[in-house]
């Protein structure tokens, strides 16, 4: 059979977030079968639609991405002979070991009620990947997405997002999944006991569902009437946070009467900005990398800053989602 290089090229960027951790050796192939190529890992799946796809074959998925970068021709030949398999560009085949079929794990099935996913579902899943965890050992609430009761919510605890969705369902997504599914549109969400699916153009993603259960963050809303402290600027926040950051390996900022300050005692590293906008209640100390992340999800540069007990809820005009930043604890 002939595959497409573009259409390989398509799957390996979806799947690129799959890790195979060489639990099993037969996560290391693709399968070609009738119409589709499927990826698989530990508890995650995606099934790419394909229609050369017209063989049963496991293919090494190293071998033919190595293949794939290095040739200019428009398709890749893949056959089957005995105990061989062969993939070539008409240049230079290579040939590995035949895979038993039979070793493939069984698929999930996906669940009979799908529900559809809005533009502003997808527009709130980019955003929110900026505010949890993105890599720990152990998994905890920091590295999940937690949608449910028409919410989406992100937080590393430092810093939260919200935003109100059309979408009355409850998934929990650990970051890493997240990521894959940001790299496409997604139209269609299903779930059953175990496994959560989503579907976007020619792919269905499917993720086992984690240990760590729903959290509903709405009780961090901020309240409908409630005083605006100050608007300020999303690029003078950024540009003094980023300076802060590569100035101390403690980049931890205070908003003043008409001042952002940092000043890192251990080295004496003093930096000041004057904006006469800022109005804070009392003295506020914060994360300079944790605002910037948070700053990432907002396109506009206006920003509104509303004060809680320790922390600032931080809203753009013109943007659906709001978000927290925590105060630093002062420390001694």
């Amino acid at each position: 059979m002939n595959i497409k290089v573009s259409d390989l090229k398509m799957l390996q960027k979806l799947t690129s977030g799959l890790k195979s951790n060489n639990i099993l050796p037969i996560y290391d192939y693709l399968r070609f079968d009738k119409g589709t190529i499927t990826k698989i890992s530990s508890g995650s799946f995606i099934v790419f639609d394909c229609e050369d796809s017209d063989e049963t074959i496991l293919v090494d998925e190293k071998l033919l991405y190595v293949k794939v970068a290095n040739t200019s021709a428009p398709m890749i030949n893949i056959t089957q002979k005995g105990n061989k398999v062969t993939i070539t560009d008409g240049i230079t085949p290579t040939h590995f070991q035949k895979q038993n079929i039979k070793e493939w794990p069984e698929m999930p099935d996906y669940g009979n009620e799908k529900i559809e996913l809005s533009s502003d579902f997808n527009a709130a899943l980019q955003k929110s990947l900026f505010f949890p965890v993105h890599s720990e050992e152990i998994p905890s609430l920091r590295s999940f997405l937690m949608i449910g009761n028409n919410h989406f919510c992100a937080s590393d605890a430092g810093i939260l997002f919200y935003e109100e969705i059309s979408e009355n369902i409850e998934l929990v997504i650990q970051t890493k999944s997240a990521e894959v599914l940001s790299k496409t549109t997604l139209f269609k969400c299903s779930t059953n006991d175990n496994w959560m699916f989503f579907w976007a153009n020619r792919v269905v993603i499917g993720f086992q569902k984690q240990e760590i259960k729903f959290t509903d963050m709405r009780r961090f809303k901020m309240p409908e009437e409630i005083k605006l402290e100050f608007v300020g600027s999303k690029a003078d926040f950024f540009s003094f946070n980023s300076e802060c950051i590569g100035s101390s390996k403690y980049p931890f900022v205070t908003i003043k009467t008409g001042v952002l300050s940092f000043d890192d005692t251990g080295l004496d590293i003093q930096l000041d900005r004057k904006l006469d906008y800022l109005t804070p209640s009392e003295i506020f100390t914060y994360n300079a990398a944790h605002m910037n992340r948070l700053l990432n999800s907002f396109n506009g540069d206006e920003l509104e800053f509303y004060r809680g007990s320790t922390w600032y809820w931080i809203k753009s005009p013109d943007e659906a989602h709001v978000t927290v930043i925590n105060r630093l604890v002062p420390q001694g």
